[in-house]
């Protein structure tokens, strides 16, 4: 296996020698005397995994080599340690702002050195797998996106054909409909990822509730599934929420109340003012959850078990809640008597 690369950088010889006997039988380690030497050698090889820098230094001290380090894109991933004997907590809080991610206070112990340097070898070998996750999430919506364009331009030319049979009718609507789900796959899981690294801006503006459960979207709502959907209490509230955002979340909590309630029963909507918080209830007569299930239904991807409450990959609860979450509220869901309710509270 390949050894981890570690550059030290430490004008006492001393110092520099001690880290070669404690690293070098694990890992590849460079010594620099000076951080105009670290950063010649991080300019021709920046494939380094970790830097144990001290701060004082002549010429260039540690905080201004730490600077530099960021503000080169090819060493964003590194992890940087400054090894020093400063102790005052406005030295480590300095080397903080600046992009250090850790601070070790010399004389040090060769058993903390490396337990920090596998901690962080863990973190960043998590960080270029979900780096690695992200990238292929943004390429396989984008590569996505053109042959469903394609599948979906086809399925309407054969559907206008004159001759189509029946089950031929039937076929082109099964592969619209495949298609569809494909694309909101891809729409979910990116809008899921986006939202976790912070991407999606949150423009908000005041909306009234009576907007979000308008006569149109219960009915678009329940169109396929024959069940009512009833709103009580004060539809004039108005809420301070993106519009866009706000809307899946509503769309997402009646889905889900519909599809899991039991036949011939009602979808139940409330809306309640709270002093300066709005609390919505969607609520449905169907089965109830353990306390284990409660927040193993907000999860992504991890829900599949669950066969009353998530079919597929379960990622329209887990982005309902990271939008309330965005909107400073929360997303919880709880048993009533006949049913489950998920309840949004957030600021009006």
């Amino acid at each position: 296996m390949k050894k981890a690369k570690i550059l030290a950088v430490d004008d006492d010889a001393i110092i520099l020698e001690t880290y070669r006997a404690i690293l070098e039988s694990a890992y590849d380690v460079t010594l620099a005397s000076s951080g105009d030497s670290a950063l010649s050698f991080l300019a021709a090889d920046p494939r380094v995994d970790l830097i144990l820098l001290d701060i004082v230094m002549p010429n260039i001290d540690g905080y201004e080599t730490c600077r530099r380090i960021r503000q080169n894109g090819l060493l964003t991933d590194a992890k940087v340690i400054f090894v020093s004997a400063k102790v005052r907590v406005e030295d480590k809080l300095q080397g903080y702002e600046i992009g250090a991610d850790d601070y070790l206070t010399k004389p040090f112990e060769g058993s903390e050195l490396l337990a920090k340097i596998k901690v962080f070898m863990r973190l960043k070998k998590a960080e270029e797998i979900n780096k690695l996750k992200t990238n292929f999430v943004n390429l396989l919506y984008h590569e996505t996106r053109t042959p469903l364009t394609s599948i979906f331009g086809y399925a309407t030319l054969l559907r206008q054909s004159p001759s189509l049979t029946s089950q031929e009718g039937y076929f082109v609507d099964q592969i619209q409909r495949c298609g569809e789900t494909i694309l909101s796959s891809c729409e979910k899981t990116m809008l899921l990822n986006n939202l976790k690294s912070e991407n999606v801006t949150v423009e908000r503006a005041r909306i009234p509730m009576s907007l979000c459960f308008s006569n149109q979207r219960l009915q678009e709502r329940s169109s396929e599934i024959q069940r009512e959907i009833r709103v009580r209490g004060d539809e004039d509230l108005w809420l301070y929420a993106d519009p866009k955002l706000f809307g899946i979340v509503v769309d997402t909590l009646l889905d889900n109340a519909l599809k899991f309630a039991h036949p011939g029963t009602a979808v139940e909507v409330t809306v309640q003012s709270l002093k300066d918080r709005v609390r919505i209830e969607v609520a449905n007569e169907g089965n109830q959850i353990t306390s284990e299930q409660e927040e193993i239904i907000f999860s992504e991807f991890g829900v599949q078990d669950i066969s009353h409450y998530h079919e597929g990959p379960g990622l329209s609860l887990a982005i309902a809640r990271r939008i309330v979450e965005a909107h400073d509220g929360t997303l919880t869901v709880t048993n009533h008597a006949t049913g489950t309710a998920f309840v949004i509270d957030m600021p009006s």
